[in-house]
């Protein structure tokens, strides 16, 4: 399953997306297939990338990070 088809559900919303080039879970190459589909279907991308981490190491700085986060989802 690739969540890339699910991109035109977010024409003109906002999304936050966050990938981690290490990750083996949620490989890089479909994060950022998903990314493009997100830009061509009208998404407002906010796009952050962690070049050495693996998923689990960003989960834990993304849980770090929650209040950046939830002041996203705040925005409208």
């Amino acid at each position: 399953y690739s969540s890339v088809v699910l991109a035109p559900k977010f024409k003109g919303r906002n999304v936050l997306l966050y990938l981690a080039r290490e990750d083996k879970v949620l490989p890089y190459s479909i994060s950022r297939k998903f990314k493009s589909a997100l830009e061509k279907h009208g998404a407002h991308v906010t796009y952050l990338e962690n070049n050495a981490d693996s998923h689990y190491r960003a989960a834990l700085r993304n849980h770090l990070k929650s209040t950046e986060y939830l002041a996203f989802l705040d925005k409208k």
